[in-house]
């Protein structure tokens, strides 16, 4: 007859080796058994670690958030599973499910700071994994008010409802604040989502449109760029879900036009939108040695860029403004299905400058100069510029570009306009496109960085920098 063997009665160090091979759903009710086990489990943070770490990453300096502590987070984790895991045989989200996006959100971010680069890392494979789920995507990454503008109703869905432009039921009604949320963890995300369901939704691209390319939403408050009216350029994740959309579509039309001749960027979820996840690409390049001054720059700007610039011709622009003027002022644009044009472009920047923040991030003011030239177009000479500007951290935690344009040709001020992102590619440069020319390291001036007044203006914010970079590994 075999003999039984009590967990209680065994030395700590083989219970502690038996209890961190648990599932962390099943810790919990394990420590209300009994009055020892839960004195062995009960704030034993050698253990929460040791569970933690297999499912994700350990963070590292100067990552880790502050208060970490192991408990805690096993917690925040066993919540988040129970949200994203998918139960019962239902593909429309539970009221239960899309109560915890501030949870869901919150944790995602974390998740994020702390995840290792590459494929490697634990955290972007649970995420890939969860949020490969339409009703997770339809819960979390699709309850802004784009999504929203873009539910069908009852009659473009075939639906018998009373009256016909009833609009479907799809999940609660979203609050501001949480709408915000979902639109940066769609942000996060990455590769963007043209419509969680087909039977629920539009495509979302034509109300992107409206939001990207309508005037009003561009005033001094927000630093013509998107950010919430407060002249603290608070950073507004539905203006950005609305960037990424468009680029997304028409990255993703260019490679269908060009047969996959151009590889898509943006196709991995969750990757690159970590610290330290760029991994740079072998070019034929001069390998610039790193100077005291760069090695000081936290936002690694220096070396070779892609930039992706999206635009309507401007008097399709000026007719979508200005044709209609009867709109009141809370009451967006109606949804544009249009064809953009893009323009691909390679930045090799340097910086130039580095000096302290004007608020309490820690983090400085960084100043580059450099060349920007079309891959399309370089015959033009408005297609190939100097490049100047300064990248920053907001007090909310965001890194904020401002760049300026130099064009020798004769630039239309009037010309087209559109959003744009930028990825890094390598940390080389090519020495023989710095002539005086096209380029000019030795820009020393100092520009009174927070007040961009020039007719030849653009202010771009690349909150996702990390996002950017990695896409082109």
């Amino acid at each position: 007859m075999a003999s039984s063997i009590k967990l209680t009665g065994m030395p700590d160090e083989i219970t502690h080796e038996i209890l961190k091979a648990l599932d962390p759903l099943d810790l919990a009710a394990l420590s209300q058994t009994c009055r020892s086990l839960h004195q062995v489990i009960s704030g034993n943070e050698l253990l929460f670690k040791s569970i933690y770490l297999n499912h994700m990453d350990e963070p590292v300096d100067p990552f880790i958030p502050a208060g970490w502590q192991w408990m805690e987070q096993l917690k925040k984790f066993v919540q988040f599973r129970r949200a994203l895991e998918d139960l019962g045989d239902s593909l429309t989200p539970s009221d239960s499910k899309v109560s915890q996006l501030g949870a869901v959100s919150s944790f995602t971010s974390e998740l994020m700071s702390t995840a290792k680069s590459g494929t490697e890392s634990l955290n972007i494979g649970m995420l890939s994994k969860y949020f490969a789920s339409r009703r997770n995507q339809e819960a979390f990454l699709c309850r802004s008010s784009l999504f929203r503008r873009a539910v069908k109703t009852s009659q473009e869905s075939g639906l018998e409802l009373d009256p016909p432009s009833t609009p479907i039921h799809v999940h609660p009604p979203t609050s501001p604040s949480e709408a915000q949320l979902s639109a940066k963890l769609h942000c996060l995300h990455g590769v963007y989502i043209a419509s969680p369901s087909r039977t629920h939704y539009k495509d979302v691209y034509p109300y992107a449109v409206s939001v990207v390319y309508d005037l009003r939403n561009y005033t001094d408050g927000n630093f013509w760029g998107p950010y919430h009216d407060d002249g603290q350029a608070t950073v507004d994740w539905e203006k950005m879900e609305a960037v990424m959309i468009i680029l997304g579509h028409n990255l993703r039309m260019f490679v269908e036009r060009t047969r996959n001749s151009f590889r898509h960027v943006w196709r991995d979820p969750w990757f690159g939108a970590s610290p330290d996840s760029f991994r740079p690409i072998s070019v034929t390049c001069l390998e610039q040695p790193a100077p005291p001054m760069e090695a000081l720059d936290p936002y690694n700007i220096s070396g070779t860029w892609m930039r992706v610039v999206c635009f309507l011709d401007f008097h399709d622009l000026f007719a979508y403004n200005f044709a209609v003027t009867d709109l009141a002022d809370d009451e967006p644009r109606p949804p544009l299905n249009t064809t953009e044009a893009i323009r691909l472009i390679v930045m090799e920047i340097k910086v130039t400058k580095i000096r302290p923040s004007e608020n309490d991030s820690g983090y400085p003011i960084v100043s580059f100069t450099g060349v920007s030239r079309s891959m399309h177009t370089s015959f033009d000479p408005n297609a190939n510029s100097s490049i100047r500007g300064t990248v920053r951290m907001t007090p909310e935690g965001e890194v904020r570009w401002t760049t300026f344009s130099i064009y020798s040709g004769d630039h239309d001020i009037h010309g087209p306009a559109g959003p744009t992102a930028f990825w890094k590619v390598s940390n080389e440069i090519s020495e023989h496109k710095f002539d005086r020319g096209h380029g000019d390291w030795d820009d020393d001036s100092d520009e009174d960085d927070g007040d961009y007044l020039e007719d030849d203006e653009e202010d771009e914010v690349v909150v996702l920098e990390e996002t950017e970079e990695v896409m082109e590994d």
